[in-house]
């Protein structure tokens, strides 16, 4: 027993037989047990792993695009594009198949990025090649200029007296378009016969090209050759069309404006809440906020300018009553506020502000009158070109825009206004009181401040 005890230890349990009397299983001696048991490490993949795609980086300051036709520098060949994935923004494909090259994408994986910047050539192409801009302006001076010496015509039967320039100026502009829009007809014509089946070609070529499961460079380099190949036939087909009539289309556009502006201003004076003094004729006019209370605070309406004064006519809808800061209701004020002859003008000085410029202001300083000065912000017109405007009316140049109908003669015209100047009254002539205001070029009418008489001459 002792010598059994020695040769098993306590510390080393034995198992107990089975009931019955059987042998214990077998185990094999190389499997661990089940609760340490680990799974075998999975074999060593030997395939080559796929390869890591590249992302590109934008570079600093992108390549420079390939030698092109010469277009005006408005007319860039590349616009902006968002940023797309898999797409290096503002890097044009033309730009990238010059910087980095076909081959060089190759070799770095970046094919896929020369792809996606050809279908984003391929969507401003789709538009280019249609030249819809030209075909527009086309449209517009075809009937535009005819328009345009109507308009005048119709503002001069309604008394406007002012830029006399504008009737040559359209019949200058309509000798030009006679003369260009058949060339630039002809030239458009070809460029639909042209460009826009090559366009649809290369459209058909990329869809083949984009659909391949993998991307070859003789592919790709094929297909981007004949896309910097359209946009330089494009270009120079724009860049022909500019030099065909880019004046003529510019002044159209610049004299619509000009001529808009008039039928407004005398639209403005029909609606007005005062009359013109004899022999005054208007000039200019502008919506306008008067800043009378304060920075941004005063009416708004509209700042007339005539021959004889500048005026300022509030024109504007005002709340009557509010509810929780609310307007619920409200009325029209429509009243004259400021009338100072443009002799008590002492200066006028034009001035930007806000964001970029975008608001334009005027100051106005005077030496008569219930104001010492005035701060206006004009809207939707040039303060500067106003500031010189009202210069000119100062010193007189105005007269040299003075428009004379058929059968006037400007210097009988000069000489009847001299003349008028020197007949105007110096006291008034119902209740004697001297006249101190100064009498300007064209002035036939003035009111005594002491007894309100209105005087003609």
């Amino acid at each position: 027993m002792n010598d059994l005890k020695s040769k098993y230890p306590k510390s080393a349990k034995s198992k107990k037989p089975s009931p019955g009397g059987s042998r214990p299983k077998p185990t094999r001696p190389s499997s661990p047990s089940k609760g340490s048991m680990k799974p075998p490490p999975k074999p060593v993949q030997r395939s080559t792993p796929p390869q890591k795609v590249h992302k590109p980086v934008p570079p600093k300051k992108p390549p420079a695009p390939p030698a092109r036709a010469k277009t005006p520098p408005a007319q860039s060949a590349y616009r902006e594009t968002p940023e797309v994935p898999g797409s290096t923004r503002g890097v044009s494909p033309t730009a990238m198949a010059a910087g980095l090259g076909v081959a060089g994408a190759a070799a770095t994986g970046d094919l896929n990025v020369v792809l996606s910047g050809i279908s984003e050539e391929l969507t401003q192409l789709a538009s280019d090649v249609t030249f819809s801009d030209h075909h527009q302006s086309v449209a517009d001076l075809e009937t535009g200029i005819s328009d345009l010496i109507a308009q005048v015509q119709d503002f001069r039967a309604r008394g406007y007296q002012y830029k006399n320039f504008l009737e040559r100026k359209c019949e200058v502009l309509l000798q030009k378009w006679q003369e260009a829009e058949p060339q630039i007809r002809a030239r458009l014509d070809t460029a639909s016969r042209d460009l826009i089946p090559q366009y649809e070609g290369l459209s058909s070529q990329y869809a083949q090209v984009s659909s391949m499961g993998r991307l070859g460079q003789t592919q790709v380099s094929s297909l981007n050759g004949s896309a910097q190949e359209l946009r330089a036939r494009v270009n120079a087909t724009e860049a022909s069309l500019q030099a065909l009539y880019s004046g003529v289309r510019q002044t159209f556009y610049q004299t619509q404006v000009q001529v808009r502006q008039v039928a407004w201003l005398l639209d403005q004076v029909d609606q007005a809440s005062f009359d013109l003094l004899a022999g005054e004729n208007i000039i200019q006019a502008v919506e306008a906020k008067w800043w009378r209370d304060g920075r941004d605070s005063g009416p708004e309406g509209i700042l007339y300018l005539t021959d004889q004064r500048i005026l300022f006519e509030q024109k504007e809808k005002v709340a009557t009553k509010k509810v929780l800061f609310v307007t619920t209701a409200s009325e029209m004020v429509q009243e004259l506020l400021l009338a100072t002859p443009v002799s008590g003008i002492e200066s006028v000085k034009a001035s930007t502000a806000g964001l970029m410029g975008g608001q334009d202001h005027l100051d106005f300083d005077f030496n008569t009158g219930d104001f010492v000065n005035a701060h206006f912000h004009i809207k939707g017109q040039d303060s500067t070109e106003w500031a010189a405007l009202v210069k000119r009316v100062l010193n007189g140049e105005i007269m040299r825009e003075r428009y004379y109908a058929e059968g006037e003669e400007a210097q009988a015209e000069i000489q009847a206004t001299e003349t008028a100047m020197t007949e105007a009254p110096t006291n008034c002539t119902a209740c004697g009181a001297p006249l101190d205001e100064q009498i300007v070029r064209g002035q036939r009418q003035i009111e005594c401040e002491f007894c309100g008489t209105v005087m003609r001459w």
